[in-house]
């Protein structure tokens, strides 16, 4: 992943743009185009029922598969 820091003044006019948002260089060439935001995730509560279930999941892991086991099931084969 690639961070690119913007100004102060791009970053408000990011703020404030309806979608689509289109990026051009200087002389106007489309760099990029942002069709859809995707909502910040947001932090769970941390209630006790929240930690229980952590607690839980901890004690509890479930089964796991490896990778070769996942291709295996699929019919996958390395060539």
């Amino acid at each position: 992943m690639t961070t690119i820091t913007l100004t102060n003044e791009i970053a408000r006019q990011l703020a404030t743009a309806s979608l689509p948002i289109v990026f051009v260089d200087s002389e106007g060439r489309k760099l990029a185009q942002v069709d859809q935001l995707e909502p910040e995730a947001a932090m769970p509560q941390v209630t006790p029922e929240f930690l229980a279930e952590l607690q839980r999941r901890f004690e509890n892991p479930g089964h796991y598969s490896t990778l070769q086991e996942i291709k295996e099931r699929l019919g996958w084969t390395d060539k």
